[in-house]
């Protein structure tokens, strides 16, 4: 999955804007989509 930076500015401003208390679930389901969508593990490049 790749993400541009029009969809990275609107899950930033989607978790930035969300009600303090679902902040952590923000976080969550955002992680776990990205995750989803890239079965892939992520790798540092060195």
């Amino acid at each position: 999955m790749t993400l541009n930076d029009n969809g990275l500015t609107a899950l930033t401003l989607l978790i930035a804007e969300s009600d303090p208390k679902a902040k952590d679930l923000m976080v969550r389901l955002v992680i776990h989509l990205l995750a989803r969508a890239d079965p892939q593990p992520a790798t540092l490049s060195e």
